[in-house]
C-alpha cells in the first residue's frame, strides 16, 4: 500500500507526493512537510491505495487547514466529496 497526499479546494488538486506508511504520511500532515497548504488548499486528503492501474482506494483521512491555529485539522469527508475518490491518481 501507498499514502498519498493531495491538497484541494473545489476547483483544484494537487499531490504532493506518498509514503509507504500510514504513520510517515500523518506525520508529513502535522508537519506540514513541504508548505501543503500553499495559500491556496484549503483541504488535504490521504489516501491509502493498492498497487496497480486505477488503484482501489481502501481508506481516506481527511483534513482542512486552520489559519487560527496554523496546521491541518482532522474532519470527516465532505459532503462535497462524495462519490469522488482516487483524488491523486484518477
Amino acid at each position: 500500500m501507498i499514502y498519498t497526499l493531495t491538497t484541494l479546494t473545489r476547483k483544484d488538486k494537487r499531490t504532493w507526493g506518498y509514503y509507504t506508511t500510514e504513520g510517515e504520511a500523518l506525520k508529513a500532515v502535522g508537519n506540514n512537510v513541504g508548505n501543503m497548504m500553499d495559500v491556496i488548499y484549503d483541504y488535504l486528503v490521504i489516501e491509502e491505495c493498492s498497487p496497480g492501474v486505477i488503484p482501489t482506494v481502501s481508506k481516506e483521512s481527511w483534513f482542512v487547514w486552520s489559519d487560527k491555529r496554523g496546521y491541518w485539522v482532522a474532519i470527516d469527508k465532505p459532503s462535497w466529496t462524495t462519490g469522488t475518490i482516487n483524488w491523486a491518481m484518477g
